[in-house]
């Protein structure tokens, strides 16, 4: 696994390209690679719903969904907009805007999205898309069973 905290879409496909190189090299070779989807929309919706604590930085999301097949219910904190861990003030991202969302999901498609293709020629590339949020996390487990 990944993990990319407060990277933008150019870090990341710099971090993957040299990835695939390691890969194809053979000097770190990844065999699995998770590629999560989610329709654009139901994205947006999502990452316009995060909440963060201004003290702790613990993660919360206000936006529950129920449609289109997709059933995720909202990850709150006990009492609205008061962190659950430190009590702290929970506040949207400055970079949580609609405006910044569409453009970061543009340049994923342009830089990083084509990166699976590289991946696909050295390891596994099991796309999942979480229609029920956290609670199918269990199904994705069980997916990635086969390759542990």
């Amino acid at each position: 696994f990944f993990f990319f905290k407060q990277k933008t879409a150019y870090e990341i496909s710099a971090c993957l390209v040299g990835s695939e190189m390691c890969i194809r090299d053979r000097h770190f070779p990844v065999h699995l690679v998770i590629n999560c989807l989610l329709k654009e929309d139901i994205l947006i919706e999502k990452l316009l719903g995060r909440r963060v604590c201004e003290n702790c930085s613990a993660n919360y999301n206000v936006c529950g969904i129920l449609r289109d097949g997709y059933d995720m219910e909202p990850l709150s904190s006990k009492k609205e907009g008061v962190c659950d861990k430190c009590g702290g003030k929970l506040v949207s991202r400055q970079d949580d805007t609609e405006e910044t969302i569409k453009a970061r999901l543009r340049e994923y498609e342009t830089k990083t999205a084509p990166l699976l293709q590289a991946f696909k020629q050295f390891s596994e590339v099991v796309t999942f898309e979480p229609r029920r949020g956290v609670k199918d996390y269990p199904s994705l487990l069980s997916q990635l069973q086969k390759y542990l």
